[in-house]
């Protein structure tokens, strides 16, 4: 895979996320209270990723002539490992219940874009 395919494969999960960000909006916008236990998580999972993949859309079309996509990739995924790897991540002694709820989601988000992240780091020229 070269820097164009990452590129237009990361253009497609935003815009796969910004459909179901959308979709999930629409449904909350209906009924708040009764959508938002069904939806929240999926909400939340789908914007963290979104900004994440902007993040690393920006960083490769403004650095690549220095760095090449191939390191800031690499650069990515160990502040991934980094993150991930830390016991206090999740945040088990929050008092808000939501709290904890969010941060595991995020946590969870975080391990599915390192697992993404090094799939496409083995491919990348």
């Amino acid at each position: 895979m070269n820097k164009e395919l990452l590129v237009k494969r990361i253009e497609g999960l935003i815009e796969f996320n910004q459909g179901k960000i959308s979709e999930m909006n629409e449904k909350l916008t209906q009924n708040f209270v009764h959508n938002f236990s069904w939806y929240g998580e999926d909400l939340f999972m789908h914007h963290f990723k979104n900004d994440m993949y902007k993040a690393l859309l920006i960083d490769i079309n403004e650095y690549d002539y220095r760095f090449g996509a191939k390191r800031i990739l690499t650069s990515e995924i160990e502040r991934l490992k980094a993150y991930t790897s830390s016991p206090y991540q999740v945040r088990e002694n929050s008092t808000g219940t939501l709290h904890r709820e969010v941060s595991t989601w995020k946590f969870i988000c975080m391990l599915q874009l390192l697992k993404e992240y090094e799939e496409w780091a083995k491919v990348i020229a």
